[in-house]
């Protein structure tokens, strides 16, 4: 994988992700846990492709972070941020 094609898987998921969190959000506002899932993908997709996060494995952690975080979440919760229909 280049950087090019990271970056753009990247770009993409957080797209997804603001476009998901705007609807739900218009429905009814986000639960504290929400915010946090929605805080970590981004924080997830903001990293460059040979960045010293990069390097260092900041994805990995955050990965381990949000798997944790869906753990706590109720199920309605956790169909909502990911976009599942219930």
């Amino acid at each position: 994988m280049n950087w090019r094609t990271f970056d753009n898987k990247q770009l993409d998921m957080q797209i997804k992700d603001l476009r998901r969190a705007i609807k739900i959000q218009a429905e009814q506002p986000l639960t504290v846990r929400e915010k946090d899932w929605f805080n970590l993908r981004y924080d997830r997709t903001c990293i460059c492709y040979g960045s010293r996060s990069y390097r260092s494995g900041l994805i990995s952690s955050l990965d381990r972070a949000i798997k944790r975080l869906e753990k706590e979440m109720t199920s309605d919760e956790l169909r909502r941020v990911k976009g599942e229909s219930g």
